[in-house]
């Protein structure tokens, strides 16, 4: 809790620099000697400012937890009670209100001494603290109006034919600066500047995140081609891989050492570890932390960085993308944010990386490429510089120093200090798989879901994927499908699911299960952007198996962000980069996250719609103020002007 003195505009600590306790709706005593405020929801304390003495006045009882207090004039002190589903408003520890009332769990607002008024049942209620007149309702209505009907949508839900693939996950580049290695289409390609991409690992299983050996001759990945996904070494020119780890919670997002003896990685509770490649150990460098970004080395090898989520208050889980840097030799760790009040674009692959001399970390930030000065330990020594005003993604660096990142579904070189960069289109070609041939299914009875009963022994069409016509089941002929003692229903649509939140772990297991449990389309409100497109083009090319799959990249976050895949926006021009990439890479549905502020959602809203996509969140409100296309969850932890759904 702080004082801020309107007069000076200096600041004071009051209470909680000495302790990780939760402090929440500070309210002054009449007297202006004093203050009230909630201690990790579970107590109300007092502090009297002349003595600095403090006080417990009212403790929650067991399973309840205290959200609001407030001051009245009289120096009574009223506070609100949440008994999950109750609440109850208290007034000096007695209790104004009981079920089936429901008061709103707000500070309440005193109008007299003796009078409280209050949000109750979706009225507004006056209240009498001592009971002497009877409560009631203040009149009050309100109309509310849509800011807009949903858009047109513009992207479509099946893709084309053909076109050039931009799918491209987790990019590398070679230590020489010459190649790079990337998934696409649901293989690991290598692409040689000037050349042709060459498919270098596609036996159909789930192959990602390439790392490569200082040796330029061979890369480390993650596969799950022997069920859990786990760390293999490909050498170029060979057929054969060898399995580096068998791991039972798994290995992902590999980082070979710059001296080629070691690999970091990640395992599926977010843990780190270091794997020695001459003898196999495996040892964890560092505990789980919330969806860490890939593991980058120091030059010496002394050191690994990643991104983490770097919380600015324990009462939330939401803060910077900040950088973790472990001592490989002692385990002892550190913190940093890049800059103050800025974070490292996701938790993903953006950084930071390493460069080689040691002296920056490179990182996209705001969703431009940054260089940040970092002293030998990590930590940054001066603002980030930008390299590149493109759209950025997915950062790496050779062994001179070249950065390679991606720019709408382009690979951009920036080598050594030149400012031209050189744009790389990857060359791939998305073709749609061929349709399965005309199939013919007899159904014991089909629900078509617009009917009001079964149709009962039919015949279905099946041709070109689509269902051609449904007639009663024919006699004489036999069906290439005989569920005769089965009931039918339509494919089902997933609408709300986040596939690369668990994307590397259940590998290559998600799409099959989708489908094993009748779910023919799958939507995403969010996801890292070039996984999600790999997906979805892997999956319309037949390279990967999985329902039809509608997607979107990171939600827009404001400054803080918890999920590794959203992005902290911060400022208008921020928000044209992101608009660029959303266009770019052809979402079919943008999540406005819960703390973007609202005249960004306003804008954003109002763009989107120009380009026919729809817009959602996770609140009522402002989302009818802001035109919102759909509401994802039914409650969101919402700050600022934005509040939680019902």
């Amino acid at each position: 809790m702080w004082i801020l003195d309107l007069g000076t505009g200096e600041t004071e600590p009051v209470v909680g620099e000495e302790d990780a306790a939760v402090y929440r709706t500070p309210t002054w005593h009449p007297d202006g000697d004093g203050i009230a405020y909630i201690v990790d929801g579970q107590r109300i304390e007092t502090l009297d400012l002349s003595s600095n003495t403090k006080d417990t006045v009212h403790q929650a009882p067991e399973g309840g937890e205290l959200w609001a207090v407030s001051y009245g004039p009289s120096g009574k002190l009223a506070h609100v009670l949440v008994e999950w589903p109750h609440t109850t408003l208290f007034v000096d520890g007695e209790p104004l209100t009981a079920p089936p009332d429901e008061p709103a769990a707000l500070p309440p607002a005193w109008i007299s001494a003796e009078e409280i008024v209050h949000g109750m049942d979706g009225d507004i209620h006056r209240l009498s603290v001592d009971g002497s007149s009877e409560a009631g309702t203040i009149p009050f209505s309100a109309v509310v109006y849509a800011a807009g009907a949903p858009p047109e949508l513009g992207q479509p839900v099946v893709l084309p034919e053909e076109f050039d693939a931009q799918g491209i996950a987790s990019p590398v580049l070679s230590p020489d600066g010459e190649s790079v290695c990337f998934r696409a289409l649901g293989a690991i390609w290598l692409l040689r500047w000037g050349g042709e991409p060459e498919r270098i690992i596609g036996d159909g299983a789930f192959n990602t995140d390439p790392s490569w050996l200082p040796d330029g001759r061979s890369i480390v990945y993650s596969s799950d081609r022997t069920g859990v996904p786990n760390l293999w070494r490909h050498t170029l020119g060979e057929d054969t891989g060898e399995q580096l780890t068998d791991l039972e919670t798994g290995a992902f997002t590999p980082s070979v050492s710059p001296d080629g003896a070691q690999v970091a990685f990640q395992d599926e509770e977010g843990a780190t570890f270091v794997l020695v490649l001459d003898s196999g150990e495996v040892r964890e460098l560092a505990e789980p932390t919330y969806r860490p970004g890939r593991p980058s080395w120091s030059p010496d090898c002394s050191r690994v960085t990643m991104a983490v989520t770097a919380p600015v208050s324990p009462r939330d889980d939401s803060g910077h993308n900040g950088c973790l840097v472990v001592d490989v030799s002692s385990g002892e760790s550190t913190v940093h944010t890049v800059a103050e009040h800025r974070s490292i674009a996701t938790r993903g692959d953006d950084g930071p990386v390493w460069s080689p001399d040691g002296e920056h970390m490179i990182a996209v930030i705001d969703s431009r490429v940054h260089r940040v000065p970092v002293d030998e330990a990590g930590k940054p020594t001066g603002e980030p510089v930008v390299l590149s005003e493109l759209v950025a993604d997915s950062v790496s660096v050779s062994a001179g120093g070249d950065v390679l990142f991606l720019s709408i579904g382009e690979l951009v070189l920036l080598r050594g200090e030149e400012d031209d960069a050189e744009r790389h289109p990857p060359g791939l070609r998305c073709t749609q798989r061929e349709a399965a041939p005309a199939r013919v299914i007899r159904a014991g009875a089909l629900w078509d879901g617009s009917s009001d009963d079964y149709r009962r022994n039919v015949d279905i069409t099946v041709r070109d994927g689509v269902i051609e016509e449904v007639t009663d089941a024919g006699t004489g002929t036999e069906p290439d499908l005989d569920a005769s003692d089965r009931t039918v229903i339509p494919g089902l649509i997933d609408t709300h699911n986040h596939w690369h939140l668990h994307g590397r772990e259940w590998a290559g297991r998600q799409g099959p299960l989708w489908l094993a449990y009748g779910v023919t389309t799958s939507r995403s409100p969010g996801d890292p952007a070039y996984q999600m497109v790999e997906t979805r083009e892997a999956i319309h090319s037949g390279a990967a198996i999985g329902p039809r799959f509608l997607g979107s990249g990171e939600g827009l976050d404001g400054r803080r962000c918890h999920f590794g895949f959203m992005r902290c926006v911060s400022s208008e021009a921020q928000l044209e980069l992101e608009v660029q990439r959303i266009l770019g890479l052809g979402y079919n549905v943008v999540k406005s996250y819960q703390h973007l502020p609202v005249y960004l959602e306003h804008e954003l809203v109002d763009r989107m719609r120009e380009e026919e996509v729809p817009v959602v969140s996770h609140y009522l409100y402002p989302a009818l103020s802001t035109g919102l296309n759909g509401m994802e969850h039914t409650g969101g932890e919402a700050t600022g002007s934005a509040t939680p759904g019902p």
